[in-house]
């Protein structure tokens, strides 16, 4: 819903009195409450884009083995289990099939 100036009361109070706002006042209002509108659904997307990732990750068992590592685990993982291209063309794969089929 985009707000416009007739949805701001041309009143406001200001110290103890009543002020008439101009058009243009009451359009920096609209414009002002549609801009936090915009941030608060941006921030709502991107919490729902993070769900789905987790929630994606989660029916992964590869990938939650990754998630569970610390940084030292995996560099130790890495370093016994991709030692060949075809071993980094399937944890690519891996990586890509969970993005691709849970999140796209």
């Amino acid at each position: 819903m985009a707000f416009t100036k007739d949805d701001v009361s041309p009143f406001r109070f200001v110290n103890g009195g009543q002020v008439q706002l101009s058009d243009a006042e009451r359009q920096a209002v609209a414009d002002e409450w549609n801009e936090r509108e915009a941030a608060a659904l941006t921030q709502y997307a991107e919490s729902a884009r993070l769900s789905t990732f987790d929630e994606a990750t989660a029916a992964d068992a590869t990938m939650q083995e990754f998630k569970a590592m610390t940084a030292a685990q995996l560099d130790a993982w890495w370093d016994a289990n991709v030692t060949t291209a075809a071993a980094v063309i399937a944890i690519l794969k891996r990586i890509v099939k969970v993005i691709v089929r849970k999140l796209l």
